[in-house]
C-alpha cells in the first residue's frame, strides 16, 4: 500500500527486520497509559524478536514503564549472561 512505512512493493519488498535475526536476551517493558510509545509497536517488536525475551506489562504506568524496575531486571539478566 503507497504511503505506508514499511509496507514495500511489488519492486521494492519491505527489507527484513533486525530483530528477527536477534539471538541476545531481550527484556521488553510497557506501561499501559504510554502516551508516547504506542503500545502496538512494543508488542510488535516483542513478538519479532527472534533471541529469548520477557516482557513486563506496567498496567498502571506510562511512558516511564516501570521506573528503575526494568533496569534492574536487566541487570539480572546481564550478570546471568556473563556469568
Amino acid at each position: 500500500m503507497p504511503g505506508r512505512p514499511g509496507a514495500g512493493s511489488a519492486r521494492h519488498p519491505a527489507a527484513p527486520s533486525p530483530l528477527q535475526a536477534a539471538h541476545t536476551p531481550a527484556q521488553f517493558s510497557v506501561g499501559l497509559h504510554d502516551g508516547v510509545t504506542p503500545l502496538s509497536t512494543v508488542f510488535a517488536a516483542y513478538n519479532h524478536y527472534a533471541g529469548p525475551k520477557d516482557i513486563s506489562a506496567w498496567p498502571f504506568n506510562g511512558h516511564e514503564g516501570g521506573g528503575s524496575q526494568p533496569a534492574q531486571e536487566m541487570l539480572g539478566i546481564a550478570r546471568k549472561a556473563l556469568s
